[in-house]
């Protein structure tokens, strides 16, 4: 949903065509898309409808339910009529409050892992965004969840006939190509690692364009927490002072 118009937009395959009015949320299927009109809270579908999935309830609207109102205080009891004697002040000699104690650290960074489920059947170009905390950026890993995929020996030498993917990241710029391993169906998938990518603090976007040689259900990505700072450690001891010499032995008599 465009931040500016609130209007939908989308890439990718293009069978079905989003309206062109305002949303205030959205939610995609595998082959349908649903969104909550901005004008009158009602649910509208659009996409396949093999199984009901676009048909919505009619007159119905939806969103978020309005927050509970706060509970009022309770009144204040009124003021006792004498007024109290001051307390006592502090003799000189009384010793000073305590200082308080120091704020407790802030927590780490939320750094780990995001995960991107999708049912793929391949070709062209699919884009996630992920939010990188400050402290976070670096080496990332991603495993790809394959469910189908050609035999890297179907044309020995070339990539012409294998299936394989391009696998980015901006605004890092750095960018590696996976070829999928043979796997048989949708339920009977394999994984593989893919590593040589990094992230930066803030808006990432993964990137994957794939030659149709394959079928994907998932990319997972794992973004290590910074490394904690080494401990002072206090200077080695001083060696001690090296032993006087031995006192030198008397001159013989005459």
């Amino acid at each position: 949903i465009r931040a500016d118009t609130s209007l939908v937009e989308c890439w990718g395959y293009n069978e079905y065509v989003s309206p062109n009015v305002p949303y205030t949320q959205i939610s995609a299927g595998y082959l349908h898309t649903c969104g909550i009109r901005a004008g009158n809270s009602l649910a509208e579908c659009w996409g396949s409808n093999t199984y009901g999935q676009s048909t919505v309830s009619p007159n119905v609207p939806y969103g978020l339910p309005a927050p509970s109102p706060s509970p009022s205080p309770p009144a204040s009891p009124p003021p006792p009529s004498a007024s109290p004697s001051p307390p006592p002040s502090p003799s000189p000699s009384s010793p000073s409050p305590p200082s308080p104690s120091p704020p407790p650290p802030s927590p780490s960074p939320p750094c780990g892992e995001v995960s991107f489920d999708i049912h793929w059947d391949g070709g062209g170009t699919r884009s996630f965004e992920m939010q990188v905390a400050t402290g976070c950026g670096g080496p990332v890993s991603v495993d790809v969840r394959y469910a189908r995929g050609w035999p890297d020996s179907c044309c020995p030498g070339s990539n012409a006939c294998c299936g394989y993917q391009q696998i980015s990241f901006s605004p890092s710029g750095t960018s590696v190509y996976s070829v999928s391993p043979n796997s048989g169906c949708w339920s009977c998938y394999v994984e593989k690692t893919v590593t040589g990518l990094s992230v930066v603090p803030g808006l990432n976007t993964l990137s994957v364009w794939d030659n149709d040689g394959q079928n994907t259900r998932r990319y997972r990505v794992y973004y290590p927490p910074p490394s904690p700072p080494s401990p002072h450690l206090p200077p080695p001891p001083s060696p001690p002072p090296p032993s006087p010499p031995p006192p030198s032995p008397p001159p013989p008599s005459p």
